[in-house]
């Protein structure tokens, strides 16, 4: 069996045979693994360009120091990483640590395998970046908030950090999702990722008032944000009292050209930003005082909507604004909303977000958007003359308790499902 593939493989001109490789090569590193074990000329192939390792995927702590290992087992100039995804640890590890803090023993900070990792890699050769962070228990109440973009910070006195920042001058995606606080936001990143097209943010529970002044700072060639956003009164509110959801609708309002103080930003906030993209998480209903908060997530949702008619009614708007209504995660069947009384004590949700709920029944179907104009954006894509766009997904209000961890399930296989795509993308392209 080898015999024959070195007699069809190796006899290929080194190009052709690189490439054929590199397309092999763009899962979450199995390919790879397996490559390295078909013979010895394979393996010098793979360890010379680096095409066994130009996608990878990490789960766990403890994977992430078995590729640290094998980054450190190659030489400087071949540890070209394309696509790298590092991930929160597995379930398994997680009752590990539970066991480990029962026994007294401080779970692990993953910060430090993310750090090792970024700078071992050649930061010149990274595309595209995707960090989940995990909530870590058991850590000092001296332990500093996970940085937002990955830098080596002083996890202890002991530790003080390194004066060199972690610089990757052709990264053109990047997705991040963690417990990110008021103090991950306070660094003055420079010269970070001059080249980054996309950014992606989730999981946070504070984002300052200037988050968008920021992203310009850091950022400077973005054309797409995704954000996914937290409603009900959760997390920190800033100094000035704004909480992460109101900034967000302020930036959209800024972004679709229609707030008051938007000529005034529009010279340091998203210059070249182009697609702006919401995704609200789930709001619970059925926990005991959830209606004042409910109520004021009905009158955002309006205000997006109010934002969509401002748009529509200029004939000159410079952005599109496209709303969809709830996500139905079993699709054919009847969810929460249909055991709502519209009689009883909670009918007003129904009044409040029947517009947003794609109810179906008596053969009744209505369509997934509820606001839209013409979407162009994806069609002509960055730089082709078109209107920029905003898009939202409105987070569903869940009537029974079951169901929110089906829907925070069904949320994650969306992140993985996205990272696949511009994975794919990005290596696609390059």
């Amino acid at each position: 069996m080898i015999p024959q593939l070195q007699a069809t493989l190796l006899t290929l001109p080194f190009e052709i045979l690189v490439k054929i490789l590199s397309h092999a090569c763009t899962d979450d590193g199995a390919t790879g693994r397996v490559l390295t074990r078909v013979c010895k000329p394979v393996r010098a192939l793979c360890l010379s360009t680096s095409v066994d390792i130009q996608s990878v995927g990490v789960d766990g702590v403890r994977k992430m120091d078995g590729f640290l290992e094998v980054l450190k087992g190659r030489e400087e100039g071949t540890r070209r990483v394309k696509a790298l995804r590092l991930e929160e640890p597995e379930e398994d590890e997680w009752e590990e640590h539970e066991e480990e803090e029962e026994e007294g023993i401080p779970a692990q900070d993953p910060r430090v395998q993310v750090t090792s990792i970024l700078r071992t890699i050649s930061s010149s050769h990274l595309l595209i970046l995707s960090l989940t962070y995990p909530y870590v228990y058991g850590q000092p109440p001296d332990t500093p908030s996970y940085p937002l973009l990955p830098l080596p910070l002083p996890l202890s006195a002991s530790a003080p950090a390194s004066k060199a920042d972690v610089v990757f001058p052709n990264l053109c995606d990047l997705t991040l999702h963690g417990p990110f606080e008021r103090d991950s936001f306070e660094h003055a990143y420079t010269d970070y990722a001059p080249r980054l097209r996309r950014f992606a943010l989730s999981g946070y529970a504070y984002l300052p008032p200037t988050f968008g002044e920021l992203l310009h700072t850091w950022f400077p060639a973005l054309e797409e944000l995704w954000l996914e956003v937290t409603h009900g009164g959760y997390g920190y509110a800033s100094e000035e009292g704004e909480r992460g959801e109101e900034t967000v609708l302020g930036m959209a309002e800024r972004f679709c050209g229609v707030d008051d103080q938007a000529g005034a930003q529009s010279s340091s906030e998203g210059v070249h930003l182009r697609l702006m993209t919401l995704v609200y998480q789930p709001t619970n209903s059925f926990a005991k005082g959830t209606g004042r908060l409910l109520q004021a997530y009905a009158a955002h949702l309006e205000a997006y909507v109010r934002l969509a008619e401002r748009v529509s009614a200029e004939a000159e708007a410079e952005a599109e604004v496209e709303i969809h209504r709830f996500p139905s995660y079993k699709p054919g069947m009847k969810d929460s909303w249909h055991h709502v009384d519209p009689r009883g004590a909670r009918a007003w949700l129904v009044e409040a977000f029947g517009r947003f709920f794609a109810r179906r029944e008596e053969g009744e179907e209505k369509e997934d958007v509820l606001a839209a104009r013409s979407t162009g954006f994806e069609e002509g894509g960055p730089g082709s003359g078109r209107k920029k766009r905003l898009v939202v997904y409105p987070g569903p209000v869940v009537a029974l308790r079951g169901e929110l961890p089906e829907v925070h399930r069904a949320m994650e296989r969306d992140r993985r499902r996205l990272w696949l795509e511009r994975r794919d993308g990005v290596l696609g392209s390059s």
